[in-house]
C-alpha cells in the first residue's frame, strides 16, 4: 500500500506545475510543423493578431497571436487569450503560420507590423521627503535632510554653518569693537547673506535627495496610434 502512495504523491505533486505552464500558453512538445514552418523565423505577411506557433530553441511551442515585432530589440509581442508577453527572437527556432497568409505582392509579402504598445521608462519625481525637506530646511538649513533616507549626515554640516554665519552676524552688529558702524553693517550684510545661501543650498539638497526612481507608463504617439488602428488586418 506504501508504494501506491508514491507514485499517488508524486503526480499530486508534478500535476498543479503542469497546468500551470498549460495555463501560461507553453506547450512541453515541440508543436506540429508545416510545409509553411519557417526556420529560421520569419513573420513576413503576418499582420495584427495573426495566429502562430513558435517552435522554442529550448524545447516546447506557445500559439498565439501577432502583437507586433521590434525590429531593434528583437522582441516579439506574443498575444494570448488571458495575457501577452514578449518573446525575443533568440529563443525561438522556427514559426509555423496558423492561418491563412496574403498573397504576396511581386513575391513578396508585407512586413510584420511594429511593435508599438505602451512601454514605461524611469523618472526621478519628488515625495513627500522633498517638499517637506524644503519646508524645514527654510525654518532652520539641516533639518531637511535628517528625514531623508540618505544623506542625513550633511544635515549637521548646513546646521553649523547656518548657526555660525547666523550667530558672526549677531555679533559683528551688537558685540562691541572698533570698527566703524558701516564696517559692522557691512560684515553682518555678508554673514547673513551667506547664511541665506545655506538655507538655499539646503533646501535644494533636500528637495533633490528626496526624489525617487520611479516607472512611469508611456503610450506611442498619436500618430502611431493611427497606424496601428488602421494597418493590418485579423484573420
Amino acid at each position: 500500500m506504501r508504494f501506491l502512495l508514491l507514485p499517488a504523491l508524486v503526480v499530486a505533486l508534478l500535476a498543479p506545475s503542469g497546468l500551470a505552464l498549460a495555463d501560461d500558453g507553453w506547450l512541453p512538445d515541440g508543436g506540429d510543423q508545416s510545409e509553411e514552418t519557417r526556420s529560421p523565423p520569419s513573420f513576413d505577411g503576418m499582420a495584427w493578431l495573426f495566429p502562430l506557433r513558435l517552435h522554442l530553441s529550448r524545447g516546447g511551442h506557445v500559439d498565439g497571436g501577432m502583437g507586433g515585432l521590434d525590429s531593434e530589440t528583437g522582441e516579439l509581442l506574443l498575444i494570448l487569450p488571458r495575457e501577452a508577453f514578449r518573446v525575443h527572437l533568440s529563443l525561438v527556432e522556427a514559426v509555423t503560420p496558423l492561418g491563412i497568409l496574403p498573397r504576396a505582392v511581386q513575391g513578396v509579402l508585407p512586413g510584420p507590423p511594429p511593435l508599438l504598445d505602451q512601454h514605461s521608462r524611469y523618472e526621478l519625481r519628488p515625495t513627500w521627503r522633498s517638499r517637506l525637506g524644503v519646508v524645514l530646511s527654510i525654518l532652520m538649513p539641516g533639518t531637511g535632510q535628517w528625514i531623508q533616507k540618505k544623506d542625513q549626515e550633511l544635515g549637521f554640516l548646513f546646521f553649523g554653518s547656518y548657526l555660525f554665519l547666523v550667530g558672526g552676524a549677531v555679533l559683528a552688529l551688537l558685540a562691541p569693537s572698533g570698527h566703524s558702524p558701516i564696517q559692522r553693517r557691512v560684515t553682518a550684510g555678508v554673514l547673513f547673506g551667506l547664511a541665506g545661501t545655506v538655507t538655499i543650498s539646503s533646501g535644494a539638497h533636500a528637495w533633490v535627495t528626496g526624489r525617487e526612481r520611479v516607472e512611469v507608463r508611456v503610450g506611442p504617439p498619436e500618430s502611431a496610434l493611427g497606424r496601428r488602428r488602421g494597418g493590418g488586418r485579423s484573420p
